[in-house]
């Protein structure tokens, strides 16, 4: 059977669905029934594609069935990288650190209202498509999965770790089930979005602990984080300061986040579209997010 192309899809979907900073946005919004409610009809999915993709070369019905679900998933992707964005907007705001980049695109209320709306539109689609997909009598195939799932979700980037005292025996029984877990196997580990800039946390809590896991050789730990000082607290190696996009690359994402081809051909919408980009300065998620929100706008005064 040929390499799954819609699989892959669908897992990156359901683990963005499950990540800590989704969680934390959509509890605080009040739409965390909704979202696990998607998570589930996901899993769903996930489970029969394999047979689905098998019998989609013989039956159009199916062919077209998947068609569908991938654009549903692409929606979905988009929802959930909205959601990301307003917690790390939050936080930069907050942390002020990011004050002169990024401004309030949207109140509290307003996003409750627009993220609410648009996570019931998807996810109704999604319902659909599971309902049919339940009369195309798939199977779930016994080939073991090739994709496990994604172990990097964001930590919440508070200090309510600071509250927690002794457990001394718990720390140990951790090293040693890392221990065991990894033995001398290589390993990736990815620390996602790391705000905490105390060193003194990382040389005497996190370091001997991961010190302590072993693995094999070429083992990797990967920090992620949008504080230069976490950057030079962590680095052993010099460490990458990715660039922003360019203009052209820009406008080139935001553009096909926001515009159908109707839409395209207003000039005032464009014209407004350009100064948009502008202001993301680079920035991907920023720019995926607020093409998202500008392709439900059919003239500027909206």
């Amino acid at each position: 059977m040929a390499e799954s192309l819609l699989l892959p899809v669908v897992h990156g979907v359901i683990g963005k669905a499950t990540d800590a900073l989704v969680q934390k946005v959509t509890r605080m919004y009040g739409v965390d029934g909704d979202r696990r409610k998607l998570e589930r009809q996901l899993l769903a999915v996930e489970r029969l594609l394999a047979d689905a993709e098998s019998k989609s070369e013989t039956n159009p019905a199916i062919k077209r069935w998947m068609k569908d679900l991938n654009t549903a998933d692409d929606e979905a992707d988009d929802v959930l990288d909205e959601f990301q964005y307003e917690v790390l907007h939050r936080e930069a705001m907050s942390l002020k650190s990011l004050g002169h980049k990024v401004r309030s695109y949207m109140t509290p209320l307003e996003f409750h209202f627009t993220m609410r709306r648009k996570l019931a539109k998807v996810l109704k689609k999604i319902n659909e498509l599971v309902e049919e997909m339940n009369t195309f009598g798939l199977l779930l195939r016994d080939e073991p999965q090739q994709l496990s799932y994604r172990q990097t979700y964001s930590v919440l980037p508070s200090n309510e770790l600071d509250d927690i005292f002794g457990r001394d025996d718990d720390k140990e029984l951790l090293q040693k089930e890392l221990q065991k877990a990894v033995g001398r196997r290589r390993f990736l580990l990815v620390l996602d979005d790391v705000w905490n800039e105390e060193k003194k946390k990382w040389e005497e809590d996190l370091k001997p602990l991961l010190s302590s896991v072993g693995g094999g050789d070429g083992s990797v730990i990967l920090v992620t984080t949008q504080s230069q000082r976490v950057a030079s607290i962590m680095g052993t190696l010099e460490y990458h300061n990715p660039a922003c996009l360019s203009d052209d690359d820009s406008w080139e994402l935001f553009s096909k986040k926001a515009f159908s081809k109707e839409v395209q051909q207003q000039a005032e919408l464009v014209t407004a579209g350009k100064l948009i980009v502008k202001k993301c300065k680079g920035l991907p998620l920023a720019l995926k997010t607020m093409g998202g929100m500008m392709s439900s706008k059919q003239q500027v005064k909206e």
